[in-house]
């Protein structure tokens, strides 16, 4: 299952560069899905931007339990703003999830400005995928 794109995108503001951007998405491998749990074997996340980007650690969490069954504390190496860049974890658990607590990944990301710019234009933060059991969609 492939997330839809998320990101912070300031290329159309005056103050920011055009290189003031970095967008994500998430393609989950899973197994089997009940109503009540997610085997996920793997996850791919793709990065792509107009800067460099220091790439944090990375979670995976049920808002069932509210526990972390999966984490990759390091940093990766940066995204360098030549292209699309993948990078697959492999998971391999059966995690609790329901339609109202779904499963949450995280990854954590910083930027760096760029001389003149105002600092909404960079800085650091994190995008969050969820899977939700019974429902997806499709492109």
């Amino acid at each position: 299952m492939q997330s839809a794109t998320v990101g912070v995108d300031h290329r159309e503001t005056e103050t920011c560069r055009k290189s003031a951007y970095l967008l994500g998405s998430i393609k989950w491998n899973t197994g089997k899905v009940t109503k009540k749990s997610i085997r996920v074997k793997s996850v791919t996340i793709l990065y792509q931007g107009g800067r460099t980007a220091g790439l944090g650690g990375q979670s995976l969490r049920s808002e069932a339990t509210n526990k972390t069954y999966w984490s990759n504390p390091y940093r990766l190496d940066p995204y360098k703003p030549d292209g699309p860049r993948y990078y697959t974890f492999k998971i391999n658990k059966t995690i609790p999830a329901t339609s109202k607590k779904p499963l949450q990944f995280q990854t954590n990301w910083s930027t760096a400005g760029k001389s003149g710019e105002l600092p909404w234009c960079w800085g650091q933060s994190h995008f969050l995928y969820q899977l939700v059991p019974g429902r997806y969609s499709h492109g």
